[in-house]
């Protein structure tokens, strides 16, 4: 049976949630020796950008527009064309094809956090407490002061082992929490190298920016399907947020996942919380159908739990009493930490 804290258990736990947290950061600054990340400076809700990208022995360029928190567009090609891109609007994850038409072809449906909005600074510091990346400096480009991040791997990939001469990526990010240069280096080898050379701060951006135009030709996607869910089954949920007052709830997705001959065979819900352009989303799993993943220690109210960075985003996992596991992925510690310190147990 699932234990449910007593309320002045839950009293205490609020009490001491926010000594807890910040003692979990104080030891990630002492495990990097004092040295941590500059945190953004600028907040910005939208930006543009343009790449010029040398891969190997290839030139493209790379176009991505945001609206944080969730709509992206990501396009990469040469002399204009669209050879590959991603897009994330309201009604989900899109991929752009060229087969059996060129277009954006829906592979997830569903509101999600911006795919290419890459968060290295909000999401940097677990990784530099656990040695797992570098500060090495500051540079500019397009006269804009950026800092010097190495890592083993590039954003995304999960991080399981420092840099080194031979192996890390270099990133130069600014203020703004955007990347402005990035290195990709294997073997000694420079196999990527992306330099911004066109940057908008918060332009103005329509809803237009993220339309799937033009939508390819093809069936609905398969796997998971939306579905709503009422109060009654957000009632079941084992943890209670209430949010602090800069904190906003900002609804919930839910899907099913089906089998080829669609019977339910799962199902997943995300509570969503914003603050401004960032964005915390929390899941409720079985413990047992999690698989382990590498983290740093990290006290909660609930729990020790394991905080992990790709420099997309962070992901908090906190096992707790009864075989479920509270997910929380962030794309900020800050914002994180600040819903951390709500999270209790549902009263009985």
């Amino acid at each position: 049976m699932r234990r449910v804290n007593t309320m002045a258990e839950v009293a205490t736990d609020r009490r001491v949630a926010t000594a807890l947290v910040a003692a979990a950061l104080a030891a990630t600054a002492c495990r990097s020796g004092g040295s941590t990340p500059a945190s953004p400076t600028t907040t910005v809700g939208s930006f543009r950008v343009v790449y010029e990208v040398q891969e190997l022995d290839r030139t493209r360029e790379e176009h991505i527009v945001v609206r944080r928190p969730y709509e992206s567009r990501r396009t990469s090609g040469r002399d204009g064309a669209t050879a590959s891109g991603w897009l994330a609007n309201d009604a989900g994850l899109w991929r752009w094809v060229e087969q059996p038409e060129p277009g954006w072809q829906l592979v997830d449906p569903g509101r999600r956090r911006a795919e290419a909005d890459a968060r290295p600074l909000g999401t940097l510091g677990p990784l530099v407490g656990e040695g797992l990346a570098e500060l090495v400096g500051t540079a500019r480009v397009l006269d804009r002061e950026c800092q010097l991040v190495l890592t083993r791997e590039p954003i995304g990939s999960p991080a399981t082992a420092p840099p080194t001469e031979l192996d890390h990526v270099e990133l130069c990010v600014d203020e703004a929490d955007v990347v402005l240069r990035e290195t990709w280096v294997i073997d000694g080898r420079t196999v990527r190298e992306r330099r911004a050379v066109d940057l908008q701060l918060d332009p103005a951006l329509g809803d237009r920016e993220f339309e799937a135009v033009p939508a390819a030709p093809g069936p609905p996607p398969a796997g998971r399907q939306l579905v709503e869910v009422g109060e009654a089954v957000l009632a079941t949920l084992a943890v209670v947020l209430d949010p602090p007052a800069d904190v906003t709830a900002d609804g919930v997705v839910a899907w099913v996942t089906l089998d080829p001959s669609g019977g339910v065979t799962g199902g997943s819900l995300r509570r969503l919380y914003r603050r401004g352009p960032d964005l915390v989303d929390v899941e409720e799993v079985e413990t047992d159908r999690l698989t382990d993943r590498p983290g740093a220690a990290f006290m909660t109210p609930l729990g020790p739990g394991a905080l992990a960075s790709d420099l997309h985003h962070l992901t908090l996992r906190i096992p707790i009493e009864g075989g479920i596991t509270v997910i929380l992925r962030a794309s900020d510690l800050d914002v994180l930490t600040e819903l951390t310190r709500v999270m209790r147990r549902r009263e009985p």
